[in-house]
């Protein structure tokens, strides 16, 4: 299970670690002002600097920073 906190609230995540972070706050969390991009990390979009200090277009839920190492 993955812990990670998420706008302040903390969630938790049991599905495949492969799934990508972006997937996770799109499709599971509904927060769709988070935008694609051109899925490989190179433009910039998505950034989330308050869950990850790179772009996140890449980061899988499994090397998603979670609550116990945020």
């Amino acid at each position: 299970m993955i812990q990670l906190k998420v706008n302040g609230v903390e969630r938790s995540f049991g599905g495949e670690p492969e799934m990508p972070l972006l997937w996770y706050l799109r499709d599971v969390l509904g927060l769709i002002g988070s935008k694609f991009g051109c899925g490989i990390g190179v433009c910039g979009a998505p950034q989330f600097l308050d869950i990850c200090d790179k772009r996140c277009a890449t980061v899988k839920m499994g090397a998603a920073p979670t609550s116990e190492r945020a």
